[in-house]
């Protein structure tokens, strides 16, 4: 079965587990199997600027157990840490059993001229669009290279 899903999750979807939940309605609707699916997480913004509170730091560790303390870091006297999104995305596919995950691992804060940052931006608004298909022409037979002979 050929089906294509796409999502968004900053960090209360994160916390949410919109990534989780996709790959599950997927499964449920089109029979996919976890090792059959190929995650993406696109551009966001990095564990090396996203700063969050104590709440959303107790949110998490709620979420996702021991697992969090590795997607925590550079923690504050006030209770502040610093989120690594990406792998919190990760982290919540893999425990699905998805295997095939590739990160863009681009922090759109520190690429201001590439992306919008809605915290880099401080509020500002931007737009940030991602598109995905399926090819017609995916899991068929390989074009035959010139040369070869034979009428296709």
């Amino acid at each position: 079965q050929r089906a294509v899903g796409l999502a968004h999750a900053g960090w209360p979807g994160t916390l949410q587990r919109v990534a989780a939940r996709t790959a599950q309605a997927m499964m449920a609707a089109y029979g996919c199997r976890p090792v059959d699916l190929i995650a993406g997480i696109g551009p966001s913004i990095g564990p090396c600027c996203f700063q969050v509170g104590p709440e959303v730091v107790a949110k998490a560790r709620r979420v996702f157990g021991r697992a969090v303390e590795a997607m925590l870091t550079r923690f504050t006297a006030d209770g502040h840490a610093n989120l690594d999104l990406w792998a919190a995305n990760e982290f919540q596919l893999r425990e699905l059993g998805l295997e095939q995950i590739e990160r863009a691992d681009r922090c759109t804060m520190c690429h201001p001229h590439d992306f919008f940052s809605h915290r880099g931006s401080e509020g500002k608004t931007g737009r940030f669009a991602a598109f995905i298909g399926l090819s017609e022409t995916l899991n068929s037979e390989p074009a035959r290279r010139s040369g070869e002979g034979g009428a296709r």
